[in-house]
């Protein structure tokens, strides 16, 4: 089985702000960088996107345009950190002292309504772990940088830090071969 994580294009925000689950459109012309990103792969035989915006428009295109014979599911578990009351705030806006206190220690401590980093794993390797048991050859997922590094810190048994080290571009993609 070959799965390819593929992180949506750069959303129409800020880049001051902080988001995660915040449902975001795209900027304009996207479908030419993820045509460009995708035209070596070929077979794709299932498709699986978070359903935020960001991920799930191109998802849906990449369906339509390119792998029209793919299977086709959202899965919420593929969504972004969840920042909470921090969602959509410029980061410059967030109390010192919140943000230092979730930055010591992001993998227990959740932004003010948001979710911690160990939840966020757990939820992303629950859909990893399904994932691997679907029959196909070939996968595409359309997710988010957090998301992706989960599953490549997982995979390749590495620390979250380290993964934050691996260069997750818009509208790019990684391959994780799984043998068996």
């Amino acid at each position: 089985m070959e799965i390819f994580l593929m992180r949506h294009p750069k959303p129409d925000v800020d880049k001051n702000v902080c988001y995660g689950q915040a449902d975001l459109k795209l900027l304009t012309g996207w479908q030419t960088a993820i045509r460009e990103s995708l035209k070596g792969l070929e077979n794709i035989d299932l498709i699986v996107s978070s359903p935020l915006v960001r991920c799930a428009e191109v998802a849906t295109w990449v369906h339509n345009n390119i792998f029209p014979d793919a299977d086709y599911q959202e899965n919420e578990a593929w969504k972004e950190l969840n920042f909470g009351e921090w969602e959509m705030m410029q980061w410059n806006d967030i109390p010192q002292k919140d943000l230092d206190l979730w930055m010591q220690d992001y993998e227990n401590v959740s932004p003010p309504q948001g979710e911690t980093l160990k939840e966020m794993r757990n939820r992303v390797l629950g859909a990893w772990g399904k994932l691997l048991t679907v029959k196909n050859k070939k996968v595409l997922v359309i997710a988010h940088a957090g998301a992706i590094r989960i599953v490549l810190a997982h995979h390749f048994k590495i620390s979250y830090q380290e993964a934050l080290k691996i260069s997750i571009n818009y509208s790019e993609y990684k391959s994780v071969l799984i043998n068996g």
